[in-house]
């Protein structure tokens, strides 16, 4: 039945496609405000989590973690002016869909948005890993324990080819200190320290270098034995 005195008819037409990136985890009890992004914030992504002020509704990115209590809705670009936005103040969110602010405790964010009744769910991607928005305590000693591990095998590592570079060179005294008196006038070249392993690659690479292949081997020619058929007689012997 057509509705009474219409005012206008609703039209759709495609202006092209685009994927929204999944944000929420659910649509119950979502509550939004409009908000004033600052020029100091910069250009700031749909999910990031910043601070909202209900008496001026400036939107800032928080310095601590008790300062989180918002999400922005959409992209945003305040560069050349203050820019209105979008936030959720409410809602079930994914924990990796959020854009977690600078260097702050994601566990004390997560209990700053609980109390503004924003929720961080974790979520499981399709190859089973999970993402959580607070990790356990054992999880996370478990996690600098690797790091502390891998930095040991690192020490450990260095400090064997260290001990490998000092093995290659022998403990010795001064050759010249040993030297005779007539060697140390005459012959102090015989306190020379070598380096054998190294001198013997050079010579050996020496060799390989064009124009200095070593002779062929003398093959001197087959020795033919002399022929047991007898010269043919002159004319008039044995006759």
């Amino acid at each position: 039945m057509p509705t009474y005195a219409p005012i206008g008819k609703a039209t759709f037409r495609s202006e092209g496609s685009f994927t929204y990136y999944e944000l929420l985890s659910d649509g119950d009890d979502i509550v939004t405000s409009p908000g004033l992004l600052q020029i100091a914030a910069g250009i700031q992504k749909r999910g990031a989590i910043l601070k909202w002020d209900p008496a001026t509704t400036n939107v800032t990115v928080p310095a601590v973690e008790t300062d989180c209590n918002c999400i922005l809705a959409d992209d945003t670009d305040p560069t050349s002016a203050i820019a209105p936005c979008n936030i959720y103040r409410s809602g079930k969110f994914k924990a990796d869909a959020v854009i977690w602010p600078g260097a702050l405790s994601h566990a004390l964010i997560t209990d700053a948005l609980r109390k503004v009744t924003i929720l961080i769910e974790s979520v499981m991607y399709t190859d089973g890993s999970l993402v959580k928005s607070v990790p356990t305590q054992a999880e996370a000693e478990n996690a600098r324990k690797v790091i502390e591990e891998n930095k040991q095998r690192e020490k450990d590592a260095k400090k064997a080819i260290v001990a490998e570079e000092e093995e290659k060179v022998p403990p010795r005294d001064s050759p010249y200190a040993y030297l005779t008196e007539d060697e140390k006038e005459k012959e102090s070249q015989l306190a020379d320290i070598h380096d054998r392993e190294n001198e013997e690659k050079a010579a050996a690479e020496k060799e390989k270098e064009p124009g200095k292949q070593p002779p062929p081997p003398h093959n001197p020619a087959p020795h033919t034995p002399p022929s047991k058929t007898p010269p043919p007689r002159k004319s008039g012997e044995g006759d």
